[in-house]
């Protein structure tokens, strides 16, 4: 003859606790929630605030200057690079993957920022066949070739 167990006893006091469990998940999921936002609030708030002073301490000090020629180009791209301080353009060019030099990567934030080839090769002090072959190289390295993209374009949307 076999024995009969009363595992009810057991089994309602294991699903407690697996109820009790699982609230404690659940608070501990909703305060890194909370955390996650805070950072993200915060982080925010750093970033507008390093946009906001750069307009009314730094930009008006570029505004002074009275530059020509090569000069005034260079302040432009200077002021176009401050703008965007807190952009990820160079972290995601500087992907492991795609390997630019930074000839390629200066190259790109001109190209970026509307440049043509003859003012890259300009501001760069080479030749103008040397800017066309460092765009087929990017464009390689960024795998965007025979693909009908333009590389200004992609680049502003990185």
């Amino acid at each position: 003859m076999g024995k009969i167990v009363d595992i009810t006893t057991e089994h309602k006091k294991c699903r407690e606790e697996l109820q009790s469990q699982e609230k404690i998940l659940n608070n501990k999921s909703e305060a890194l929630k909370e955390v996650l936002n805070h950072i993200e609030a915060e982080k925010q708030k750093i970033k507008d605030d390093m946009i906001f002073n750069l307009d009314r301490i730094i930009m008006p000090i570029f505004d002074k200057f009275c530059l020509k020629g090569i000069e005034e180009k260079y302040l432009e791209l200077l002021k176009k690079n401050l703008k965007e301080i807190t952009s990820s353009f160079y972290r995601e060019l500087t992907n492991a993957e795609i390997k630019l030099t930074h000839r390629e990567m200066e190259v790109c934030n001109m190209i970026k920022n509307g440049y043509t080839n003859k003012e890259v090769a300009i501001l760069l002090n080479i030749d103008i066949q040397t800017v066309e072959k460092h765009r087929q190289k990017i464009r390689k390295k960024l795998k965007i070739v025979r693909r009908g993209i333009n590389l200004a374009a992609y680049l502003q949307n990185l």
